[in-house]
């Protein structure tokens, strides 16, 4: 089971999951199709190993980021993984209030369809309910869309 330990300020912290609940195939028929699915997980840190903060994919000036421009974004930054994802889709009740009916990206977690489409896990939640789902990598992004970074001192030994 995972636990948040602190909800504190802009950063969070969450306890480890031992596996993944989602994949691709749990969560919708259209994409079931697509399979079968291979993953990489590139995240460094383990859940409950470090604290979680928002970073902004569109920057000043721009209106909405494509795909490619925000995996570029998120490979210069430590970004969180699925395992974070569902953490905090199970424990949305403790998510601050300010990254509510947002949505939070986690791209160190990659997974690829049969014809190597690329979905990264996103969740977005509120205090009733969250929402955890694969967005396709080349969408378009809006200053509605976050990266979720860790925030540590060292990374995690595999």
């Amino acid at each position: 089971m995972v636990n948040f330990a602190t909800a504190v300020y802009d950063t969070i912290k969450v306890c480890q999951s031992d596996r993944y609940l989602f994949s691709p195939d749990s969560l919708s028929d259209d994409l079931k199709r697509l399979g079968p699915w291979r993953i990489e997980d590139k995240c460094l840190y383990v859940p409950g190993d470090t604290g979680l903060e928002l970073t902004d994919v569109v920057r000043l000036g721009e209106s909405v980021v494509s795909g490619g421009e925000m995996m570029k974004r998120a490979n210069e930054l430590q970004c969180a993984g699925q395992g974070h994802a569902e953490a905090i889709t199970r424990n949305h009740r403790v998510v601050p209030r300010k990254w509510h009916d947002l949505n939070l990206l986690f791209p160190a977690t990659v997974w690829y369809s049969r014809n190597d489409r690329a979905y990264i896990p996103a969740v977005r939640c509120n205090f009733r309910l969250a929402r955890f789902s694969f967005i396709p990598s080349g969408e378009l992004f809006n200053e509605f869309s976050k990266l979720v970074v860790c925030v540590a001192d060292q990374p995690v030994a595999n």
